[in-house]
Formats: structure tokens, sequence, C-alpha cells
């Protein structure tokens, strides 16, 4: 089954592209493997930071398709706690400019449910 279709058979749309993209993306910059030098990732890890505590650090960033109907935001990211480290990413349609922000507390409250955060 190609990445861009759901279980039902139904193309997601290129939108999902994006997402997947930005979700490879974030493992690169947290592995450090994309091709750039260290002192740029070491400036891109620290513009990412969202949320910094004694106990873990929160790196993230937002996306939203626009031209495409109905409208999709995201919010990927990953939370490093010690040794581990947990991806998260988060999609949902975006009806009206309001609900743009519904993209980080859906995922902050998933992150607070599962005792990651």
């Amino acid at each position: 089954m190609h990445r861009d279709t759901r279980a039902d058979g139904t193309r997601l749309g290129k939108h999902f592209s994006s997402i997947v993209s930005a979700e490879c993306r974030l493992k690169k910059v947290y592995a450090e493997t994309l091709p750039c030098g260290k002192d740029s990732l070491d400036r891109l890890k620290k513009i990412m930071i969202v949320q910094e505590e004694p106990d873990f650090t929160i790196r993230a960033k937002t996306g939203w398709a626009l031209r495409v109907t109905p409208q999709q935001g995201w919010y990927v990211g990953y939370v490093e706690k010690g040794s581990d480290v947990w991806f998260f990413a988060t999609n949902l349609e975006i009806v009206k400019r309001e609900d743009a922000a519904f993209r980080r507390e859906i995922s902050m409250e998933a992150l607070r449910s599962k005792g990651i955060i």
C-alpha cells in the first residue's frame, strides 16, 4: 500500500506527504544526520524549543496546508526526557483560523495523558 493511502484504499492527498516529510526531517534533526554543519543543527535545535523544563525538552514545528480543501494543519516534534525520546505528529482539518491553535493543544494533551510530560 502506498504511504499516502488509507486502509480503505482512499488517498490522503498531497498534504499528507508534507506531514510525512516533516516527520522524517525531524528525525534527521534529532539524529543530526541532515546535510549541514553541527553549528547549524545546534542553532536549529535551539530555535525549535517550545518548552524546556528541568526534566524534559520539547522541540516542535507547525505546518498548514492552505491551498487544499479542506485545509490541513499539523504539529510535529519530539520530547527528550532523560535518555528517552518520543516523536509525535498531530494532523487536523482546519475549518476556521482559530482551529490552528488546536494543533499544539491536542499534541500537548496527548503527551500529558501518556505521562510523557
